[in-house]
């Protein structure tokens, strides 16, 4: 995908809006495509983004503290390499940050915390969503881990070693897909 020149939403369209070039749903609560490149600061007041939003000359991505979801496909392109989750958001799609070589959460954040930028964990750490990209191993892996996530490790293309503690109950289908050097 590539810039456009211009995007207009008609008024009278009932379901899209264009905001500063970019396309939304009519209430623009929802982000389904962000005309910018380099590092981009999502507006104040969007709710919701979806599979397709960005383009790959993105290099940085501030979510708003509005934000509620975020899902879709690799949604963060390969060219983000830190995402900072704001308190306000409580669904991660985890297919749409399999990109991410470090993921923060604010403490604030009722449903989700990020242990030394390297996972994505539930507060009470029960279960694993997420695993940096730039892991090489994984020996200081958090022994509350009961769950691990579909994709939890997904793309983890340089991670050679996992010592898995006792206590995990169930590891989820594709847990560890494409993790071609494990």
């Amino acid at each position: 995908m590539h810039l456009y020149e211009k995007l207009v939403v008609d008024e009278e369209n009932q379901n899209y809006a264009s905001y500063d070039n970019d396309l939304y749903d009519k209430n623009l609560e929802t982000l389904i495509k962000c005309n910018k490149e380099g590092d981009i600061l999502i507006k104040d007041g969007v709710k919701k983004i979806v599979e397709g939003a960005f383009l790959d000359t993105v290099t940085g991505i501030t979510l708003p503290e509005s934000i509620e979801s975020i899902s879709g496909w690799r949604l963060i392109p390969s060219s983000v390499n830190y995402l900072y989750i704001p308190q306000s958001l409580n669904n991660i799609d985890v297919t749409a940050i399999l990109n991410l070589k470090e993921i923060e959460v604010s403490e604030e954040n009722k449903k989700y915390k990020s242990i030394n930028n390297k996972y994505l964990l539930s507060k009470d750490e029960k279960t694993l969503y997420f695993v940096s990209k730039s892991a090489i191993d994984i020996l200081d892996f958090p022994n509350t881990i009961e769950y691990i996530n579909v994709y939890a490790f997904g793309f983890c293309n340089k991670l050679e070693e996992i010592i898995l503690k006792d206590g995990i109950k169930n590891i989820s289908n594709y847990a560890f897909y494409y993790c071609d050097n494990l």
